[in-house]
């Protein structure tokens, strides 16, 4: 967690440094998207009314919309794809 974030209930990721995942790309927003985590092994992301989107595999999200992912998931925010995973599966990469 970025100790400047406000919510401490949220993984926060954008393209400010504030953000606790920082991805620095023009087509980031400052508040891009948030993750609440619910368990070891499951999330939900909600897009913040992103100018460039969010997916989660080829679905693009609505704005606000919030939608339960789980390790493995590929999601999208903007061009940037990322990986979802919890740290057992972090743990089983390395």
């Amino acid at each position: 967690k970025a100790g400047a974030n406000p919510y401490q209930d949220r993984i926060i990721v954008g393209r400010t440094r504030n953000c606790d995942v920082m991805i620095r790309a023009p087509d980031i927003s400052k508040y891009h998207a948030d993750f609440r985590i619910e368990s070891p092994s499951q999330a939900v992301l909600r897009d913040r009314n992103s100018s460039n989107g969010t997916k989660v595999g080829e679905r693009a999200l609505d704005a606000s919309e919030a939608v339960t992912i789980k390790p493995w998931d590929r999601i999208r925010f903007g061009a940037t794809q990322v990986i979802f995973l919890g740290a057992g599966e972090l743990w089983d990469v390395l």
